[in-house]
């Protein structure tokens, strides 16, 4: 008794010294924005969510508007979904008033971001996707279950090259919250059917949550391969298609090629802005 006595008459003081060292420890970690912004701009998967939030939520950092619209969040969802992403959202401004102005203008976002990014939250599997595309290996997984599994999307078969990738998919961190995603109508591919299908026919299980008359219409697949990765918009009620006729042409081995170009301009861009 006497033990939790003393216990009791400290515990303030011992919260206040927590609460310093916690303070100091995020000082610490800051560091300046120019460095940061160049880490995640060299970065494969932080790169492309910084280009995606440069794009989506360009209004709102010029100032153009004071809401943070739903591609806007989801760019900043993917942003501080990959280490150096979370650096950069934390980073040290060094009196920079554009940096800084640029930073307080998000902060609308900040209540929507964290509570998807919450390790227990259960998000639309468009944020899911963004979240899971932070991250290069988990957008790799993403890209071959995709392109493994087309029989399942347009069928009731889930062949074993379609089983591994998904087995792979699921494996990775990044997409823990696919796999508890719900579908809003936002996305670009068909979600309940391919959520439907996947339990069906991949784990023999008919799902109780999703009507079968609110299913998508199957469409007639061609002979090329269909690929709904990337952060597209529906166009006319119909799901807009990314199509890729060889897996290993030239056009996708440039691509990562393309990217790291892009990203290297936006770098020199930020950093010339600084100056």
């Amino acid at each position: 008794m006497e033990y939790s006595n003393v216990w009791w008459n400290k515990t303030p003081v011992y919260c206040l010294i927590t609460l310093i060292i916690v303070i100091l420890f995020d000082i610490a970690e800051s560091i300046p924005c120019h460095e940061a912004h160049a880490k995640c701009a060299y970065r494969a998967g932080c790169g492309l969510s910084l280009q995606s939030y440069m794009v989506e939520c360009s209004g709102l950092i010029a100032g153009q508007t004071d809401r943070c619209n739903a591609r806007c969040e989801n760019a900043l969802v993917s942003l501080v979904s990959s280490d150096e992403g979370a650096e950069l959202v934390q980073c040290d401004c060094e009196g920079s008033k554009y940096c800084e102005k640029s930073k307080k203008r998000i902060e609308v976002c900040r209540p929507a971001v964290y509570t998807a990014t919450a390790k227990d939250s259960i998000v639309s599997c468009t944020t899911a996707r963004w979240i899971c595309m932070s991250d290069v290996l988990c957008r790799t997984a993403l890209e071959y279950y995709h392109i493994h599994c087309r029989g399942l999307f347009h069928g009731n078969k889930c062949s074993y090259r379609c089983k591994n990738s998904l087995s792979i998919l699921e494996r990775q961190e990044k997409a823990a919250k696919l796999r508890t995603c719900y579908c809003d109508g936002s996305e670009d591919f068909p979600c309940k059917r391919v959520k439907y299908n996947t339990e069906r026919y991949c784990y023999s299980r008919i799902p109780a949550h999703i009507d079968i008359m609110e299913l998508e219409p199957i469409e007639e697949p061609d002979n090329s391969i269909e690929v709904s990765i990337h952060h597209g918009r529906r166009h006319n009620g119909r799901y807009k298609k990314t199509r890729l006729h060889s897996i290993g042409s030239s056009n996708e081995r440039l691509r990562p090629m393309i990217q790291l170009v892009f990203t290297t301009i936006f770098a020199s861009i930020f950093v010339q802005i600084r100056l």
